[in-house]
C-alpha cells in the first residue's frame, strides 16, 4: 500500500476520531508529506485539462466560504466547520500526481469497496451485539432501531452503500471477492431501514445494466439471476433479525407505502414521495426563512449546512441547496461547471479507451461512471455529499485521475488535425489516376 492509499483509507475511517484524537496526527502528517512531494516534483504531471482549472476555481470559491464563516461564526464552530469542509479537497491534486497508473486507481476503488463492506456490515453487527459506543446515536423507525454505521450519521449508509454496490458490481475482481462484497453491502443496506438504501439498490442495478455495452443482454441475465438471489438472502436475514418480517414491513411502508400485514401497527412514516418533496423544497425553504433570500443567494457560510458540517443550525437535506447557502450563486455555478466538465472528460476518456481497445481502463472508467451516477442522483436529496468523507473522497480521486489521463482539448484538436491531414495525403496518393502515375490503362 502506498502512502496515498494509506491517506485515502484514513479519510474513509474518519469515525476513528471518536476513539482517539490522535487520529488526526497520521492524517495531517500524510497530507503534509504528500502535498510537499507534489509541490517539489510537480513537473511529473503529464498535462492539465480544463477540468483542473475548474477545480482550482472551485477551491477559490471555497476560500470565500471559509472567510464568510470565520467572520460570522464563533471560533470553535469555524474551526470544526473548516476541518470538515476542506477534509477531502486536496485529494484531487494528490490523485492527479499519484494515480496516473490504472493499477493505482483500481487499488483505490477496491479500498473504497472494502470500506463500503465494512461500513455496511456494522449495521447487522449492531443488531447482534448492540450499539457501538463510539458510533453516533441511533434512532427509531416503526419501533425498530436504526443504527448508525462506520460512515458516521445514520443516513449515510444508504448512499455510501449504493456507491459501493455499483463499484462492486462493475469493477473486475475475483468472483469470490465480488460476490461476498455485493452480499455484504446488500445486507447492511436492507437492515439500515432507509429509503435511500432501497432506491440506491435499484439504481445500482440499473446503472450496472446501462453501462454494460456491448454485453448488456448477458448482464441483464446475470442481474435477473443473482440480484434476486442475493436480495432473498438479505431479506431472510432481515426476517430473522427483524422479528417475523416486521422490520421488512417497516421498510416497505416507509418507501412504497404498502404493508405485509393487515393488522400492522401504523406508526409515523413519511412516504418516499413526501420525503422527496421535503428535501427538494421545504427543508431548503426553512433555511431561507431563517436567514432571508439575499443572504442565502450571496452565501452565509457554514451556517447554511448546520449540523451537517458541525455547526448549530438546520440542514437542507439537499446538497445543491447546501452549495447555494454556503457560497451563494457563484459557488453553486462553479460546482455545476465542474460536474459538466467532469462528465465531458469522462465520456472523452471512455471513447478513447474504447477506440484503443484498452479493456482494463474502460472497466475502470465504467466503474467511475457508475459511482458518479449514484453520487449525482443523490445530490439533490442528501446533505453534505461533497464534504462527507465517504462520498466525496472517491469523487475527488476520480477528478484528479481524469486530469492526469485525459489530454486537454487543444492538444486533442492538434492531434486530430494531424491525423486528418495525414489521412487526406494518403487518400490523395491512392486516388491518383493511372495516367498521372505513368501507367497505361488496361
Amino acid at each position: 500500500m502506498t502512502l496515498f492509499h494509506a491517506l485515502f483509507l484514513l479519510t474513509q475511517l474518519h469515525l476513528l476520531r471518536n476513539v482517539s484524537g490522535l487520529y488526526v496526527v497520521p492524517l495531517a502528517v500524510l497530507y503534509v508529506l504528500l502535498l510537499l512531494t507534489v509541490a517539489m516534483q510537480g513537473a511529473r504531471f503529464r498535462h492539465f485539462s480544463e477540468l483542473i482549472w475548474l477545480y482550482v476555481a472551485f477551491s477559490v470559491a471555497a476560500g470565500y466560504v471559509v472567510l464568510v464563516s470565520w467572520l460570522s461564526l464563533p471560533r470553535e464552530e469555524a474551526i470544526a466547520g473548516s476541518a470538515r469542509f476542506l477534509f477531502t479537497f486536496p485529494l484531487a491534486i494528490l490523485a492527479a500526481y499519484f494515480c496516473q497508473s490504472d493499477l493505482a486507481v483500481k487499488r483505490t476503488l477496491n479500498l473504497f469497496i472494502v470500506v463500503a463492506v465494512l461500513g455496511t456490515l456494522t449495521i447487522p453487527l449492531q443488531h447482534v451485539i448492540g450499539p457501538i459506543s463510539w458510533f453516533p446515536d441511533s434512532s427509531y423507525r416503526g419501533g425498530f432501531v436504526r443504527y448508525a454505521s462506520l460512515f458516521g450519521n445514520i443516513t449515510a449508509c444508504g448512499v455510501v452503500g449504493g456507491m459501493g454496490l455499483v463499484a462492486a458490481l462493475i469493477l473486475r475482481n475475483p468472483p469470490v471477492f465480488r460476490l461476498l462484497s455485493i452480499l455484504a453491502i446488500l445486507a447492511g443496506m436492507v437492515l439500515c431501514l432507509q429509503k435511500a438504501a432501497v432506491v440506491n439498490i435499484l439504481l445500482a442495478g440499473g446503472v450496472y445494466v446501462g453501462l454494460a455495452r456491448p454485453h448488456w443482454v448477458g448482464r441483464i441475465r446475470s442481474l435477473l439471476f443473482h440480484l434476486p438471489l442475493l436480495l432473498g438472502i438479505t431479506v431472510a436475514l432481515a426476517f430473522v433479525i427483524g422479528q417475523r418480517g416486521e422490520m421488512m414491513d417497516t421498510m416497505l411502508r416507509s418507501t412504497l407505502g404498502v404493508t405485509l400485514f393487515q393488522d400492522a401497527v401504523r406508526t409515523n412514516h413519511t412516504f418516499i414521495l413526501d420525503s422527496l418533496a421535503d428535501r427538494l423544497w421545504l427543508h431548503p425553504l426553512s433555511i431561507v426563512e431563517d436567514f432571508g433570500w439575499w443572504p442565502c443567494l450571496r452565501g452565509i457560510g457554514f451556517a447554511g449546512m448546520g449540523s451537517a458540517i458541525g455547526v448549530e443550525g438546520r440542514m437542507a437535506h439537499n446538497s445543491l441547496a447546501d452549495l447555494l447557502f454556503l457560497g451563494g450563486i457563484p459557488f453553486l455555478l462553479t460546482f455545476l461547471g465542474l460536474s459538466l466538465f467532469f462528465i465531458t472528460n469522462l465520456r472523452a476518456a471512455t471513447r478513447t479507451a474504447r477506440h484503443a481497445g484498452n479493456a482494463a481502463r474502460l472497466n475502470l472508467l465504467h466503474t467511475v461512471a457508475g459511482i458518479s451516477v449514484v453520487f449525482l442522483v443523490n445530490v439533490p436529496t442528501s446533505s453534505g455529499m461533497l464534504f462527507h468523507p465517504n462520498t466525496s473522497a472517491v469523487m475527488w480521486v476520480a477528478v484528479g485521475w481524469l486530469c492526469a489521463i485525459h489530454e486537454p482539448s487543444h492538444v486533442l484538436r492538434r492531434v486530430d488535425a494531424r491525423r486528418l491531414s495525414m489521412s487526406r495525403r494518403v487518400a490523395s496518393r491512392f486516388s491518383t489516376s493511372p495516367a498521372t502515375r505513368g501507367v497505361s490503362p488496361a
